[in-house]
């Protein structure tokens, strides 16, 4: 388990995270509160984690739809059961990418709190994910 949240690297250490091979056995990373964007998450999604159950990226507030689509094609998550991005600046698109990936594991919960979707997207959500969506 490796907790940094709080700790405010942004995108120039997350591409320095990303690089290191002792992601490879890690179970659960919190990346919280760490100023962390699209680039820095697209680095993420590259990254060889196969052993990682629980990712939370909650409130890195410059976290978008390309991160999320990054992490929607990313294969790199193969045991991933929870997926954490509360008050990130996902829209529509990026929540939909995430929910219609064939990539993540089929059983990945995600937390989508704090964040405004349509309501045609709401119910897009729920269908496809029914109880593995917080909303």
């Amino acid at each position: 388990y490796l907790n940094l949240t709080h700790n405010f690297f942004g995108n120039e250490g997350m591409l320095a995270l990303a690089k290191s091979q002792n992601l490879s056995t890690l179970k659960k990373l919190a990346l919280g509160y760490c100023g962390i964007g699209n680039e820095g998450v697209i680095a993420l999604a590259d990254a060889n984690m196969p052993q990682l159950e629980d990712l939370y990226l909650g409130s890195n507030n410059s976290l978008g739809d390309a991160g999320a689509i990054a992490l929607s094609h990313s294969r790199n998550f193969p045991r991933l059961q929870r997926l954490g991005l509360e008050y990130c600046m996902l829209t529509d698109l990026g929540a939909l990418s995430l929910a219609r990936s064939d990539s993540l594991p089929p059983t990945v919960v995600f937390e989508f709190d704090g964040m405004s979707f349509s309501s045609s997207t709401v119910s897009e959500l729920r269908r496809l994910l029914g109880d593995r969506c917080d909303l």
